[in-house]
């Protein structure tokens, strides 16, 4: 174990995913969804085949059904965050997307029959609180998009409950494979017909994302590979920092009262729970 490489690490995939996000955002919506999905996906397969084959690792891999669902829950959880993250604030995005460990408890309880208890309930149900505060609803602020990021959350909390099992079985970087496979094929399925050609900019900006999305991926496997879960699963959530020092840069974008209180508290209680599940 390495605990100072794995929280550089770390810290290096929660800017380079905050970069994503930024770089999402800035199109603004101009470009369909599943179409950047499609493009970020598509690249990145390639480049981690290219990397397996010349590495003589196995592509194939030996389990097969569980590698297909986390790969088409984690494209419905990307999908769920590549829209609501060009329709919302970045620091109320990224703390509602990182609420996905509230879930945690539950999904694991029925997916694995894992033991919950009291705590973890009152524990999530107070982070779900937190949410509310982001959300807003029943105001003139209330953002549908965070509906959307929320069941985002749901989908990549049960993705990490998936792949907590199967990363013991077939390589990192084979498990990525599939997601990343899986995932522009499903897009280009639901996206063809959306297809908007890219000017010569928004190019640059789909290139980016696929750069930062499968450098982030790189880190966090890395980081994962070199310290256990509990110790540097807090360290991901500097990536709420990151995000809104980007977003104050760039879009002179802050989180009001309301979501600054949320944001606190899903914090608190996803490391909280965070720490009572790994």
């Amino acid at each position: 174990m390495n605990n100072k490489a794995a929280v550089f690490y770390m810290l290096g995939a929660s800017a380079v995913f905050s970069m994503m996000g930024i770089l999402v955002k800035s199109l603004n919506g101009v470009i369909p969804t599943f179409e950047v999905l499609f493009i970020r996906c598509f690249i990145g397969s390639i480049l981690i085949a290219s990397y397996l084959t010349k590495n003589k690792i196995r592509i194939r891999g030996s389990h097969l059904k569980e590698l297909y669902l986390r790969s088409i829950v984690g494209f419905l959880a990307a999908s769920c965050f590549f829209y609501s993250v060009s329709k919302m604030k970045m620091a109320d995005n990224s703390a509602i997307i990182r609420s996905s460990g509230l879930f945690v408890p539950f999904v694991a309880y029925f997916i694995a029959h894992e033991k919950f208890n009291k705590k973890d309930f009152l524990i999530a149900l107070t982070g779900f609180l937190g949410v509310l505060f982001i959300i807003k609803p029943g105001t003139s602020v209330f953002n549908y998009s965070a509906i959307v990021a929320l069941t985002g959350a749901f989908f990549q909390s049960v993705a990490f409950c998936s792949v907590r099992d199967l990363s013991s079985k077939e390589h990192p970087l084979r498990i990525v494979f599939y997601f990343l496979t899986v995932s522009w094929i499903l897009s280009g399925l639901l996206g063809g017909g959306e297809f908007v050609l890219p000017t010569s900019p928004q190019w640059y900006i789909l290139l980016g994302i696929a750069a930062t999305g499968l450098i982030g991926q790189f880190l966090m496997t890395m980081a994962y590979g070199k310290a256990s879960a509990g110790l540097i699963t807090p360290v991901l959530y500097s990536e709420l920092l990151f995000s809104t020092l980007f977003a104050v840069i760039i879009f002179s974008e802050l989180p009001d009262f309301y979501s600054t209180i949320g944001i606190v508290i899903v914090v608190i209680s996803t490391l909280v729970i965070s720490k009572r599940t790994t």
